[in-house]
């Protein structure tokens, strides 16, 4: 597996979903979460859903910007989409 490229903060996280074309969906999510959908990707891999959840509150979450890496991975971008939003 290659390094993660992700950065490690939520409000970071979130502008490279938005770059990449996800959108927050407004009243949707669960507590303190945004639930962030693509208008026109949806994941390659049966198992994963097609939303990914990001935390609200801006923190650094050890491997949390791992684990959306592969989510974004499953959704078909490749390293080099990923690299240019960040």
């Amino acid at each position: 597996m290659t390094d993660c490229v992700l950065p490690r903060k939520t409000k970071k996280i979130r502008k490279v979903l938005e770059c990449l074309g996800f959108v927050a969906k407004s009243n949707s999510g669960r507590g303190g979460h945004y639930k962030y959908v693509h208008r026109t990707k949806f994941p390659l891999v049966k198992n994963q859903p097609p939303f990914i959840m990001i935390i609200r509150h801006n923190a650094d979450h050890g491997h949390y910007h791992v684990m959306i890496y592969k989510q974004l991975r499953c959704f078909g971008f490749t390293d080099d989409e990923i690299k240019c939003c960040c």
